[in-house]
């Protein structure tokens, strides 16, 4: 054992004496012009070494590996909510839309078998060519455009007081309604669903019944008049040519 000249405190190796030394009795000295001064050493600091002690103690229990914890991003559940309501919404309307495409395109399919049906039970091949013979001709014609005249100048007191106009306004409705006057889809598709029904209703009126309704609905039978103004064009142009053949 080696003691210690200051303190007479024994180690057993040397290098632990000259690490003790330099730690507890060294006096340092501050330069730069400075005096020299001692580091008084307290009475009650403990001398012991306890170095080699508490490094024995960390190398057989080594201290555990600090790994770095990442914390995970608190969800925003508020707004994942409102997004999925938003989704939600979105696919309801375009349900909704679908739904209500598929029940107007099962309508028009029931409206045209009702028509279909009334058509094979009031005629059949024999007097269908009567029929539209009775509908479409040059007088008929005539007294169409006249209408669709009155109705671009908005003269609709004279229409009302014509009876011979308001029986044109029924032989044209129920043109329409067989299909003597044809209608493409574009056509069809400018009638509302009370432009409709008063197609099918005037067919079965008489003049003063469509008088009354005329005044009642005259917007609408003004439309009906704009949208088949082009096919009414379209067969006196036809009924021209066939008489100059």
């Amino acid at each position: 054992m080696i003691a210690c000249d200051f303190c007479d405190q024994s180690f057993p190796f040397i290098y632990q004496l000259l690490e003790h030394k330099d730690l507890y009795h060294k006096k340092p000295t501050i330069n730069e012009g400075m005096d020299t001064k001692e580091l008084q050493i307290d009475e009650d600091y403990p001398l012991d070494d306890t170095s080699a002690d508490s490094s024995d103690k960390d190398s057989e229990n080594p201290s555990p590996t600090l790994t770095k914890v990442v914390k995970k991003p608190e969800l925003n559940y508020k707004e994942l909510y409102h997004v999925r309501d938003q989704h939600a919404r979105k696919f309801e309307r375009l349900y909704k839309t679908k739904l209500t495409e598929s029940k107007q395109h099962l309508s028009r399919i029931r409206l045209f078998e009702k028509q279909l049906d009334e058509f094979i039970t009031n005629f059949k091949d024999s007097t269908f060519n009567e029929f539209s013979n009775s509908i479409i001709n040059s007088k008929n014609i005539a007294d169409f455009l006249e209408l669709s005249r009155l109705f671009a100048s908005k003269k609709f007191v004279k229409v009302s007081r014509s009876n011979q106009l308001l029986q044109a306004i029924k032989t044209l409705c129920t043109g329409l309604k067989y299909g003597v006057i044809p209608l493409v889809v574009f056509q069809r598709k400018r009638l509302n669903e009370k432009e409709r029904k008063l197609i099918k209703l005037v067919d079965k009126k008489s003049v003063e019944d469509i008088k009354k309704l005329f005044l009642k609905y005259t917007k609408e039978f003004a439309n009906i008049f704009q949208v088949v103004e082009k096919t009414l064009l379209l067969l006196r142009d036809l009924e021209n040519e066939s008489l100059n053949v």
